[in-house]
């Protein structure tokens, strides 16, 4: 697979964190289901960062 293949050739530094969208709206904030995905995404790669949320 192709992700597999970047992250392997990357020694492990670039990984797939989702896709790309925007919200119809004057000022676009990520979405509850946004964040979740995100969050998860870093836990199954074994990303450690904080998350601020409002």
């Amino acid at each position: 697979m192709i992700l597999d293949y970047e992250f392997y050739n990357s020694n492990g530094q670039l990984t797939y964190l989702g896709e790309w969208h925007t919200h119809p709206e004057p000022f676009p904030i990520p979405s509850r289901t946004d964040l979740q995905m995100l969050k998860q995404q870093f836990k199954n790669n074994k990303i450690m960062t904080e998350f601020i949320s409002s």
